[in-house]
Formats: C-alpha cells, structure tokens, sequence
C-alpha cells in the first residue's frame, strides 16, 4: 500500500487496513499526516513502514498492535503519540528514538507490551532544551517483554502515575532487564510502580 501525497489521514476512518493479513508493506508519503486508531491493527504480514516525506504529526491508539512481522520503525518523540498499545505485540526488537521532541513529550501508555523480539529502548539521543524540559513515561510503557535488557532514558524523565491506573507499573511484569539507564533529573511519582520486572538494575546517570 503506498498512500498518496494528499492523504494526510484527518479523513480516514479507524482501523482502515486493520487485519489485512497479507499486507506486507505501507508507505506514507504525505506531509503532517495522522494515522487514526488501529490503522494497520493485526497486519501480522507487515515487515516495512515507510515515511517519505517526514514523520507523521500523530499516531492514534493500537495503530499498529498486533504488526507481529513489524521489526523497526522510525521512532520520535516529535510524534504525539496520542493513546495506548500503539506498537504493542509487535516484531520490534530495538526502540530508538531520535532527538527531535515536543514540549509535552510523552510515549503512549502500553506502548511496547507484549513486544517479544525487543532488545533495547534508547531514549539517549534527547537532551532537554527550551522546546522540552523531558519526557513523561506511563503506566505500562512495556511490560511481557521477554528479551528486553536495556533501556536507556534521557537525562530528564518523570515516571507518572496516575489516579486510574494507580497499581500498573511504568515497566512491568516480564522485563528481565539488566541495565537501565536514568539521567541526574529523574522525578518518580510512585517509586513502587517504577519496576517490576524479572531482573536487576542498578541506575546509572550520564
């Protein structure tokens, strides 16, 4: 599938091409596009995603949960990722992020569960600045994620917790981590539901 330039997403429906199981490719090619809910949901066939004329301006919930063939895509923090489980159950094996952000940056909640090829998330590349004072991590950003050892923050990161999640780690259950890396300007609002994987951290600054 390879979307025109005019298609910029604000007209299109949810889950558009959601379980087209063999779908094994889509382009993007406009500028500023939103991919709405569940956009490619359970395209188990999809390997490539790509974006020839920028990043999208937004991707919206599950947009492509269930992409289980899905081994990378372009990741940014200038992306509004507005909702949850948006790469969850994914073929992703490493999330790394590049240095553009938003001023509200924030991954959405669920984002990488139940990614079972993921290796390595790297927040490292951002560095706070007038346009963005950090990022905010959720409750479950990831959690059932089996070979997950490294996760690399950015110097400035709040771990949330909010009032109707109040129990959901931030990094949760299966997440056998070994190195995790945070930054001297860290704020946790609920040290508990930080961590409660399988493995052993000793944090570290830059």
């Amino acid at each position: 599938v390879s979307l025109p330039k005019g298609w910029d997403g604000n007209s299109a429906g949810s889950h558009m091409f959601a379980y087209c199981k063999d779908l094994t490719s889509m382009t993007f090619n406009a500028k500023n596009m939103r991919i709405p809910e569940g956009f490619a949901r359970g395209c188990s066939a999809l390997k490539t995603v790509k974006f020839t004329n920028g990043l999208p301006e937004m991707i919206n919930d599950a947009a492509f949960k269930d992409c289980t063939s899905l081994t990378s895509i372009p990741l940014s923090l200038s992306i509004w990722y507005a909702g949850d489980s948006i790469f969850a159950n994914t073929g992703l094996t490493k999330a790394v992020f590049d240095n553009l952000t938003r001023e509200d940056a924030e991954p959405g909640d669920n984002m990488f569960s139940e990614c079972k090829e993921l290796t390595t998330i790297d927040f490292s590349a951002i560095t706070p600045d007038k346009n963005c004072s950090g990022i905010t991590i959720g409750p479950g950003f990831v959690s059932n994620a089996p070979k997950l050892k490294t996760i690399k923050f950015p110097e400035a990161v709040f771990f949330a917790n909010y009032n109707e999640q109040p129990h959901i780690p931030n990094i949760g259950y299966g997440v056998p981590i070994e190195k995790m890396v945070i930054g001297t300007f860290t704020r946790i609002a609920d040290i508990i539901t930080v961590y409660q994987g399988t493995g052993t951290y000793s944090p570290k600054t830059y």
